[in-house]
């Protein structure tokens, strides 16, 4: 599979956290079925706002058909 249809989310509430315990777990599940240097996307913000880059960046790869898997 190619590295670039593969898209990694990570997601935390406040700035006080950070992504780095979720970005290993995920890393891990993404080398252990193969899929190397997966593209990372992060976001800093509240599930329930509705402004978050890194999601919206991720989504347009995936519509235009860049990204086929995403990995939470």
């Amino acid at each position: 599979m190619s590295t670039n249809t593969v898209a990694v989310y990570l997601r935390v509430s406040t700035a006080e956290q950070n992504t780095e315990a979720q970005e290993q777990q995920v890393l891990d599940f993404c080398r252990k079925r193969g899929w190397r240097s997966p593209r990372i996307f992060r976001d800093s913000a509240s599930g329930a706002t509705s402004h978050r880059p890194g999601l919206d960046s991720m989504l347009a790869l995936i519509r235009s058909g860049a990204i086929r898997h995403v990995v939470t």
